[in-house]
């Protein structure tokens, strides 16, 4: 490529990759999570799994 033909190519290319990004920007990529309930001092996920959690912590500390 000769300094004429460089910098058409590099804006061809650039306008392209431009025009391509709003379509797959358009299609939505998150799924929302399952929610998970807390039972007393066990959390139960979506699927089922209890896992248990203790708080070392006095009631008015700080949050970690």
């Amino acid at each position: 490529m000769n300094a004429i033909t460089r910098p058409i190519a590099a804006g061809l290319l650039a306008l392209a990759v431009h025009a391509a990004l709003p379509a797959q920007a358009a299609t939505p990529a998150t799924v929302p999570a399952p929610q998970a309930t807390v039972e007393g001092s066990h959390v139960v996920t979506a699927d089922g799994v209890r896992l248990y959690y203790k708080d070392w912590g006095p009631k008015d500390g700080p949050v970690v």
